[in-house]
């Protein structure tokens, strides 16, 4: 197993770096024009080039895996009537997976700002889910690349080949991450945030600062699987664990459980209530239940 994850993190680092200079010019351009999806998200011509460069490359060099793309996710609406169950656990009964977000955080990177990632995952099937087994994420408005090797978490520039071991180190302000429509159902189902939140309109971002240590801990529930797997593999090696909310029990893998059973407008959409964080925190130092329950 251990090969496929190299060859993976090395092929993936270097599509990166094939599809930076492209990322960079529609960032310089004077317009991003972008269209939204039918899930009301937005997609721009980079989101799609990023997808398709990487999505050709990895399935000419890795044949056999399936690939899954954020922008591909438009074949499950073909039926709004197909089986949600039967469609996830298609596609996650392989030995392996590999799902790509070309660009998270699209309405940031049209208008401007710099908090947007790539990130693609490869994945493992365990048991009746996946679990990833190796991650990148680059984000290029900093030029860096975060990716696993032999149990660690490696940081790189995209101009340079020269990296270096990174580990969690947990910044003085406590600070979480929560998108709004989390917040909206944690505050309607009895539950309060113990740290000031912030929401960059990246999650892939926002994960990424809780696997490093610039958040204590980041909510997850909204999201799709594209956000989640590449920092999720980050967070393995950097001492996080993901945590359900109402239980409390650590998770170990994503099953069809786990995922929307609408298809039309939330294929690939996480169901679930998480929380990453490190592994020697509490749910309860991050998300507290404000009624009788707590505890």
């Amino acid at each position: 197993m251990s090969e496929i994850r190299e060859d993976f993190v090395e092929r993936v680092r270097q599509l990166v770096r094939e599809v930076f200079p492209m990322v960079l010019r529609a960032v310089a351009a004077a317009s991003r024009e972008a269209s939204a999806k039918a899930d009301g998200s937005l997609v721009t011509e980079t989101d799609c080039a990023v997808e398709s460069h990487f999505v050709k490359a990895l399935e000419r060099h890795f044949p056999g895996v399936p690939v899954l793309g954020e922008e591909m996710s438009a074949s499950a609406r073909l039926s709004e009537h197909a089986d949600a169950g039967a469609y996830y656990a298609n596609f996650m009964s392989s030995p392996h997976q590999i799902i790509i977000d070309p660009i998270d955080g699209t309405k940031n990177f049209v208008e401007g700002k710099r908090e947007f990632c790539i990130a693609a995952a490869l994945t493992a099937r365990v048991g009746e889910g996946i679990w990833p087994i190796a991650g990148v994420v680059a984000v290029p408005n900093t030029g860096m690349i975060y990716y696993t090797e032999g149990g660690f978490v490696r940081e790189e520039s995209v101009v340079g080949e020269n990296s270096v071991i990174i580990e969690r180190r947990e910044v003085a302000e406590p600070l979480m991450s929560v998108s709004s429509k989390d917040r909206w159902w944690l505050a309607t189902n009895g539950y309060s945030l113990a740290h000031p939140w912030i929401s960059s309109g990246s999650s892939v971002h926002d994960f990424l600062g809780t696997c490093v240590g610039r958040l204590r801990g980041s909510v997850t529930g909204t999201q799709r699987l594209w956000d989640l797997m590449a920092p999720l593999a980050l967070a393995n090696n950097l001492g996080c664990v993901l945590r359900d909310l109402a239980t409390g029990d650590c998770v170990t893998r994503i099953t069809p459980e786990h995922l929307s059973p609408n298809l039309e407008r939330r294929a690939w959409g996480l169901e679930r209530k998480m929380v990453l964080l490190p592994a020697h925190a509490t749910l309860a130092e991050l998300v507290r239940r404000s009624d009788a329950e707590q505890g």
